[in-house]
């Protein structure tokens, strides 16, 4: 990374410290998520968060509180988890040496649900799974959002160099092909989703504090198009979102709420500091959850991994309907 990306991102943290949400009115469902980043649910209602370097599976005990099983043992920063088949798979960025600055593609299988895992009464490390790194990220920045498409290939964003890349795998833990994607964006690509041909992303508009949602449409031949926004919001930074059925619910992550877009437009908001710098957003899933209430990873103040100002995981039922 060359010094101009890094002055970005250090005016970028500040930014973020500066101006963050200092307040939250979720249910804390656990905490001690060091800079709570990312979440999914598997298709039989699996949690998973990513937090720091870690990647916790959420596990709910019969007296309906929950721990967390730390799946990642590794020196990086996990940002976007995503599953593809049975394997878990997440991208994260090494803040110390020997590799400094250097993106990796971290992976493991999804085991089956056991009596280890079902018994485990605190947190600690997960009993019967452990993701390792499966390859070196070349030439990435800041690797960030993660997502994958139907024909089994991951993608994932490149904060530091506002590019989407394109990982081709020839078996579950095996890189075939890294390629550049699109790479149009003005400034910071964040999440990225699929819905349909569109991939949509938020992002920053160059040379302002104004965030971006838009789109890159998946051209005939398979490469990205150009980003096309469709909403801006000025003074904040606009992390991750959730497709749904009539529009998008997006965090934002310096007021510390949910914006619901329908049209392009938001027709609805939660109230500022509801809350501490929400990274990402999912519908809860049953067994564990109803779906009629939200998670939110609240990653707090940034690189601040102890305090109780964020670093949580967090439940919240929304005043509004999704559908």
């Amino acid at each position: 990374m060359n010094n101009d990306k890094i002055s970005q991102w250090v005016a970028a943290g500040l930014f973020s410290i500066i101006l963050s949400g200092c307040g939250s009115e979720s249910q804390t469902i656990v905490d001690d998520v060091p800079d709570a980043e990312n979440l999914l649910f598997t298709d039989d209602g699996r949690l998973f968060v990513s937090g720091g370097s870690n990647v916790f599976e959420i596990v709910k005990k019969p007296d309906g509180s929950f721990i967390k099983l730390d799946t990642f043992h590794g020196d990086c920063t996990v940002e976007g988890i995503i599953v593809r088949d049975n394997y878990l798979y997440g991208v994260c960025n090494n803040l110390s040496s020997p590799d400094f600055l250097k993106s990796f593609l971290i992976g493991g299988e999804i085991v089956p649900m056991d009596s280890a895992i079902t018994n485990s009464s605190t947190d600690g490390m997960h009993p019967s799974m452990t993701l390792t790194t499966l390859s070196p990220l070349a030439d990435v920045q800041i690797a960030n959002g993660m997502e994958v498409d139907d024909e089994g290939n991951l993608y994932f964003s490149d904060s530091g160099d506002s590019r989407i890349f394109k990982i081709i795998l020839s078996d579950p833990t095996t890189v075939a092909d890294l390629q550049v994607w699109a790479d149009n964006f003005e400034y910071f690509a964040n999440g990225i989703k699929w819905v349909g041909d569109r991939l949509y992303t938020t992002a920053m508009k160059s040379g302002t504090i104004t965030a971006q949602f838009g789109y890159i449409e998946r051209q005939p031949d398979g490469s990205g198009g150009d980003f096309v926004p469709v909403y801006e919001r000025k003074s904040t930074v606009l992390d991750d979102f959730l497709p749904t059925a009539n529009g998008f619910l997006l965090t934002d992550y310096l007021k510390g709420s949910l914006v619901y877009l329908q049209d392009n437009k938001v027709v609805a908001e939660t109230p500022k500091d509801t809350f501490y710098s929400p990274t990402a957003v999912i519908i809860g899933q049953p067994p564990m959850f109803s779906n009629d209430v939200v998670l939110v990873t609240e990653k707090g103040i940034i690189f601040e991994q102890n305090s109780m100002q964020g670093n949580k995981l967090g439940l919240y039922q929304l005043p509004w309907s999704l559908n």
